[in-house]
């Protein structure tokens, strides 16, 4: 009778996971002859994932034990929402507004160290004369501008 390939002779994949897992009982069988039967084989290898599953929940285990024993610790900064109105500066013709500086100048002026915007609104200028109210040019462009109204500061 013809035994499954990698029994007898230790095949590669069998040989590999064997020696992974540290099953060097399951080579020699159970009556610790020189050849090994597919029972002990695979009784070695049952036990020996047995005990690697084991080693790995007794240190998963341990690690919880030892981050539930720690002290507690706040890494959160507190943070505070401000509220205000200021003018986004555009750094040059074409650019985007910078509204970061804008809000780090509004979480400054409030005593907080820095600061990310939140709230951003967004609008156009135009003088009354601009828009043709009070006998102005009427195709005079308005400007876009953007001011920040509220920031998140810590």
């Amino acid at each position: 009778m013809m035994s499954p390939p990698g029994f007898r002779r230790r095949g590669r994949l069998v040989g590999t996971a064997v020696f992974a897992f540290g099953i060097q009982a399951a080579l020699t069988g159970p009556a610790g002859a020189g050849g090994s039967s597919p029972a002990g084989l695979l009784d070695g290898l049952v036990a020996g994932w047995e005990a690697f599953t084991g080693s790995v929940a007794r240190r998963l285990s341990d690690t919880a034990q030892a981050v539930a024993d720690m002290p507690a610790m706040d890494l959160t900064p507190p943070v505070t929402v401000i509220r205000g109105r200021r003018s986004c500066p555009i750094p040059a013709p074409g650019r985007s507004a910078d509204c970061a500086a804008a809000a780090l100048r509004l979480c400054n002026e409030q005593g907080f160290l820095s600061g990310q915007e939140l709230d951003i609104e967004s609008g156009q200028v135009c003088r009354g004369t601009q828009l043709g109210l009070w006998g102005g040019q009427p195709g005079t462009p308005c400007k876009f501008k953007n001011w920040i109204t509220e920031a998140v500061c810590w």
